[in-house]
Formats: structure tokens, sequence, C-alpha cells
């Protein structure tokens, strides 16, 4: 195994990082191109549509069971204030230029 490859490598964050950056900026380009064509709650629907299909096959097959009721009452508030948080970055990403909104 190369010496980048280790576990421990002290690069790995700064790569991680990089990849973090990318990824979402890429995100970012490909949401405000579908909120400007199709409008933001679109967007969001057919974001959150596409995550779940992607995500839900995986969690099924990792063990997914469906959680107490406790737990259903936090996810549910934080499914609420995300839903919230998201509707209003893609607003944003629409009426600002994507080099502010991302900086």
């Amino acid at each position: 195994m190369g010496r980048c490859m280790q576990r421990n490598h002290p690069l790995l964050p700064f790569f991680a990082a990089i990849l973090g950056v990318a990824l979402f900026s890429i995100m970012d380009a490909l949401i405000k191109r579908a909120s400007i064509a199709g409008g933001v709650y679109n967007a969001l629907y057919f974001r959150s549509l596409i995550a779940t299909v992607m995500l839900l096959p995986l969690w099924k097959f990792s063990g997914g069971r469906w959680p107490g009721r406790d737990v259903l009452k936090v996810h549910a508030l934080r499914a609420f204030v995300t839903a919230g948080m998201a509707l209003l970055f893609f607003w944003g990403l629409v009426r600002v230029p994507l080099a502010e909104a991302i900086a």
C-alpha cells in the first residue's frame, strides 16, 4: 500500500476537505440551475426525492430499522429545521451570484 493510502496519513484530512468543497460546489451549481429552471420548491422536492431513492436501500440493506416514537419526534424537528434551511439556501442561490454564495 502506498504512503498516501495509509489511514493515518497527515494529508488525508486536507484531501477530504478538498473533495467536500468540490462536491458541494457541484451540488450548488446544479441546485442553482434547477432552482432557476423549475423553481426553488421543485428543486428542493426533487433533491429530497433523489436522496431518498438513493439512500433508502442503503439504509435498509445495512440493517436499518424504524426508530421509536421519541426518536421520531427528534427527527421530525430536525427535518423541519433542515427543510427551512435548505429552502432559504436554495432561494439565496437563485438570487446571489454563485461565487458569492459559496464564499
